[in-house]
């Protein structure tokens, strides 16, 4: 059954179909313009988490080498988000013309190739890693595909710099992308690359802070970094250690890791990697060994952007700019002293602040200073904005119940605590709370007199 279109979009046709959702061409009427339209499968809380992630952590982000994003809509109990019109190929596809060893069904063409398990964006528990017995593995000796590696290798360099200064312009953004691979990568027919699907990324701050899923690691198995499989946090490394693994496949022409899943966790977790003389085989000498750095075991021993780019001797594009100092509030004491008395009265009853003063005079500095103080004597902090460019229920505090959801599923002893004496509700309410509570039902049932009463919902 094909979603209701939000007003202002009609879909045409539809493109393609991934793990959380289906996309269509659409007509912006607003826009005047032809769009993407990704619409949501299935609209459970972790889902629906990921969907606006998606879009928030990225809609301020503007890149020619990043997909645009325009709109976040709810519908009618449905999802929308709205970017930007990609006509060309995979990378792999457009580069190659088909994917190194993809599975492909008999008088398929190479677009018709069917992914293997390993290439797909999947979320593995720690338990499950800590069940393969890595230390009685024996990785089996290498039988290597015959390689069918690049002629052209000029293409590809071009290519490689273009999805770098993608990465890195996420990285200096303050997130993390975490599934980079080459279906999420597209070359449009003037050339251009475009990153897109950033329905995992986390912000780097919440890596750094461990504040991430402590017990799960998401991502694509054959592109994922060997330190995330051992519990470390998601990092810039991270990112560039599945930069690397796409450089391999689609240059070398064969898979660096495929096989069962089980397989690709065990050969990272033991070291199995591919073999520098035999890099060197396959593609130029300094190629061969920028791809053998970003695939090392050790993520301090990988290459950043600046020395990617050296190698792939791209023309035009600059250095990362070195980070800023940060030196700190001064002539702010009376100010912060104000903040924390508020948040002293707010232990014993709700309080609200606002903080006001003209533009530019440092407002969002003095609030993050004053947070950062109560996180580090144990406070929980939860943040949101409203985004210009968002129809959905409840839009001024939508993200913090978001930030609320995400917090209560890493934290199941603090979801005890405050359990909600009207969970449908709020669940109706905030979709993204039905897995909190292992709520069921339909968004729009009650809609409008839930969001009526979610406000007033009291917690026990």
């Amino acid at each position: 059954m094909e979603p209701v279109a939000p007003q202002g979009l009609r879909l045409i046709r539809r493109l393609g179909e991934g793990g959380m959702g289906v996309v269509f061409e659409a007509e912006d009427v607003k826009r005047n313009e032809r769009v993407a339209v990704k619409t949501l499968q299935r609209c459970d809380g972790a889902t629906l988490l990921r969907f606006k992630n998606e879009f928030r952590s990225f809609a301020d982000l503007v890149h020619p080498n990043l997909v645009s994003l325009y709109e976040l809509v709810e519908s009618q109990g449905q999802w929308f988000l709205v970017m930007e019109l990609l006509t060309g190929k995979s990378l792999s596809i457009g580069l190659r013309g088909e994917e190194p060893l993809q599975a492909r069904p008999p008088t398929a063409t190479p677009a018709q190739a069917v992914p293997a398990e390993s290439e797909r964006t999947a979320t593995v528990t720690v338990r499950e890693l800590r069940a393969l017995e890595v230390e009685l593995y024996q990785p089996p000796p290498p039988q290597l595909d015959p390689a069918r590696p690049l002629e052209e290798l000029g293409p590809a360099r071009a290519a490689f710099a273009q999805l770098a200064t993608a990465v890195d312009a996420i990285h200096r953004s303050g997130q993390l992308h975490r599934d980079i691979k080459p279906s999420n990568a597209m070359l449009e027919p003037d050339g251009r690359v475009v990153l897109l699907d950033f329905g995992v990324a986390m912000a780097l701050q919440l890596a750094l802070k461990g504040q991430y899923e402590t017990d799960t690691v998401v991502g694509t198995p054959s592109y994922m970094a060997p330190e995330l499989l051992r519990g470390a946090p998601p990092s810039r490394a991270s990112d560039w250690y599945a930069f690397g693994v796409m450089m391999h496949d689609i240059i070398a022409g064969r898979r660096a890791y495929k096989g069962p899943v089980q397989h690709v966790f065990r050969d990272k977790l033991v070291g199995v990697r591919p073999n520098r003389a035999d890099l060197e085989t396959l593609m130029p000498r300094a190629l061969a060994h920028l791809v053998d750095d970003l695939l090392a075991d050790d993520p301090k021993r990988r290459p950043g952007y600046a020395q990617i780019m050296e190698v792939l001797e791209a023309k035009g594009v600059s250095a990362p700019a070195a980070a800023p100092v940060a030196h700190g509030l001064v002539g702010r004491a009376n100010e912060l002293r104000a903040l924390r008395e508020v948040a002293q009265a707010a232990k014993s009853a709700p309080r609200a602040l606002e903080l006001r003063g003209r533009s530019g005079v440092g407002k969002s500095a003095l609030l993050e200073e004053s947070l950062e103080q109560l996180e580090r004597e144990g406070a929980t902090v939860l943040g949101g904005r409203c985004y210009e460019h968002e129809s959905v229920p409840h839009k001024s505090v939508d993200r913090i119940v978001d930030a609320l959801a995400d917090l209560l599923g890493r934290k199941p002893e603090l979801k005890r605590r405050i359990t909600p004496t009207s969970v449908d509700e709020l669940a109706r309410a905030f979709p993204v709370l039905r897995d909190v509570w292992g709520v069921g039902g339909e968004a729009r049932q009650g809609a409008q007199d839930s969001r009526r009463r979610s406000g007033a919902c009291t917690t026990r």
